[in-house]
């Protein structure tokens, strides 16, 4: 990968119709681990968390986003 290790591949769950990432994607610190949460619409009021992220912490989403460790949209073939 670009930013090297694991991929997130959110794109599938997401109905992305402009708006940012943060508006899709929360990223929570809890306890030494990272929780990464979606809104499926960007509503910003229906987050679920989907994976933690053991022993991740300081995660920024913008650099996640920009490096290719989560990626919201389909790769193109």
């Amino acid at each position: 990968t670009p930013g090297g290790g694991d991929v997130l591949q959110l794109h599938d769950v997401l109905d992305l119709d402009g708006g940012s990432p943060g508006d899709f994607v929360r990223l929570s610190e809890i306890g030494g681990d990272t929780e990464v949460a979606v809104d499926g619409d960007g509503g910003g009021n229906a987050f679920q968390p989907v994976f933690i992220l053991v022993g991740a912490t300081g995660l920024d989403l913008q650099t996640l986003v920009g490096d290719g460790n989560i990626s919201l949209t389909p790769a193109i073939a």
